[in-house]
């Protein structure tokens, strides 16, 4: 492994009147426009413009949460004193991060309340600030549940929340120490209480910024669709995941001016053999129609969209979709791809994304999907740019009939069982049901079940903390990636 890289991020408003020595061969953060990636790791304590706030150590991944931050500022349309809350902010990296955000942006107009519940913290929390030197910054240690009484007053609201820390297992050994399945459960229930709490301090139209240093689904996905669903019982939209559909028969009910939308993967360049299948078995029903499939007529009417996901191209993807969809009435309003980190690695020379270009596909999906909702929302027929690649034909009927044809399929993976830990991610991680544990408790691994549902989608390899599934000995040694986890090659 590497040793971890080194960053600060700079105080714009106490700049030194001279060149900072300790930037001296540094790189810039590209998420961060006062973040660097030092050369070498010098000795803070003795350094007096570390002591005199004129930059602060912290962590370039962490100095994401501040890019994510500024796109949400982007959002407040006639704000001009916004009002912000860092929940659970020690020991204050976050904070200074916003604090120098909103004063390049609202100049002394705003409000930055940053809260820590733990008092030890808190004390560490109230020095870094005060070093950091912003007035407009207010210390509070109280529990999440006392800003409830401060009913829709914020703004903004960050909630990097108490996680069970695998993001840390890389510099903390202590941190892989007290891992454990309980610790993830607890973490996530903690975690939706203090979300739970703080919900009504956030004022309608506000945005909520969550963040954790996990790759647990529970304290991550699980926690966001909570929170989609908190939101979509307000907006009145709903999340379906297609293979629940898919369990209950394929049948779409519809209201009159819902919105009918499909966000898939592309996988092989071409429709995958289960979304084939379900959309030509769905049926649609409106609530205004008599019993049975909507008539044709007023399918068409009804505001129709897809969003793909790729790695780096769709190929012919879209349009073998798109005749799917007119195949059964549907008239698409508007479509988008969006290029995502890579995640397969089942070929030879196929790897993940170096962190920078994981980090540069992830700032422009945010762009993507930001205009993109803009569409949704107006109900305009207005189709974003497709990524197809050079050469879409050959991708999606060429290689893409290879790959359904050869390489989808769970034989080819093995496990490493003295590798394996039992710990189940993988068979949580298959989305068609096809992993089990099997063996004696202690001793427990994956076996594939074989039940021709199998997508290779690789959840099952990039989910394992050990590496220790692979397909074929194409992903020996390779990278794996899922959501905000990007672990490097092994052998580094």
């Amino acid at each position: 492994m590497t040793d971890s890289s080194v960053a600060v991020r700079l105080n714009p408003f106490k700049r030194p009147s001279g060149p900072l020595s300790i930037l001296e061969g540094s790189s810039p953060v590209p998420w961060s426009p006062h973040g660097h990636i030092l050369r070498e790791r010098p000795l803070f304590t003795l350094h007096p413009l570390f002591h005199a706030g004129c930059y602060y150590v912290q962590d370039s991944s962490a100095m994401f949460a501040g890019y994510q931050f500024r796109r949400a500022l982007d959002s407040l349309e006639g704000i001009s004193c916004p009002r912000v809350l860092d929940l659970c902010a020690a020991p204050g990296g976050k904070t200074t991060d916003l604090a120098a955000s909103l004063r390049e942006r609202f100049g002394d107009s705003f409000v930055l309340v940053s809260n820590e519940v733990m008092k030890d913290r808190s004390r560490i929390l109230l020095d870094n600030v005060a070093r950091w030197g912003d007035p407009n910054v207010v210390v509070t240690s109280v529990d999440p549940a006392a800003f409830a009484r401060m009913e829709g007053y914020f703004d903004i609201i960050v909630a990097d929340v108490p996680c069970s820390g695998e993001g840390m297992f890389r510099k903390d050994e202590r941190a892989r120490e007290e891992w454990s399945p309980e610790v993830v459960d607890l973490c996530a229930k903690r975690q939706k209480r203090i979300l739970a709490d703080v919900w009504p301090a956030l004022r309608d139209g506000g945005v909520l910024v969550y963040s954790t240093c996990t790759y647990e689904d529970a304290e991550n996905d699980n926690n966001l669709r909570w929170a989609a669903e908190t939101l979509a019982s307000v907006t009145n939209d709903k999340t379906v995941s297609i293979f629940e559909a898919s369990d209950k028969g394929g049948n779409i009910h519809l209201k009159e001016g819902e919105r009918l939308g499909f966000c898939l993967p592309v996988h092989g360049w071409r429709v995958q053999p289960f979304v084939r299948s379900f959309i030509e078995k769905m049926i649609i029903t409106m609530a205004n129609s008599s019993q049975g499939a909507t008539p044709e007529s007023s399918l068409k009417r009804i505001y129709t969209y897809f969003l793909l996901t790729a790695g780096d191209s769709c190929g012919e993807y879209a349009e073998q979709l798109e005749d799917l969809l007119v195949s059964k009435g549907l008239k698409v309003d508007t479509c988008c791809s969006i290029m995502m980190p890579e995640s397969y690695v089942a070929l030879p020379g196929f790897d993940v994304d170096p962190d920078l270009r994981e980090a540069e596909k992830k700032m422009n999906a945010n762009g993507v999907i930001q205009r993109f909702s803009e569409i949704l929302v107006d109900h305009r027929s207005v189709r974003m740019p497709i990524e197809k690649g050079a050469f879409p034909r050959l991708y999606s009927r060429v290689f893409g009939k290879v790959f359904y044809s050869a390489l989808v399929t769970d034989k080819r993976f093995k496990v490493d069982k003295e590798k394996c830990n039992g710990c189940g991610r993988c068979v949580k991680a298959c989305p068609v049901d096809n992993l089990a544990l099997e063996g004696e408790d202690g001793k427990k691994h994956p076996v594939w079940k074989h039940n021709g549902k199998c997508l290779t989608c690789l959840a099952c390899y990039h989910y394992c903390p050990n590496h220790a599934i692979n397909y074929w000995a194409f992903t020996k040694d390779k990278g794996q990636y899922y959501f905000s986890h990007n672990r490097n090659k092994q052998q580094k």
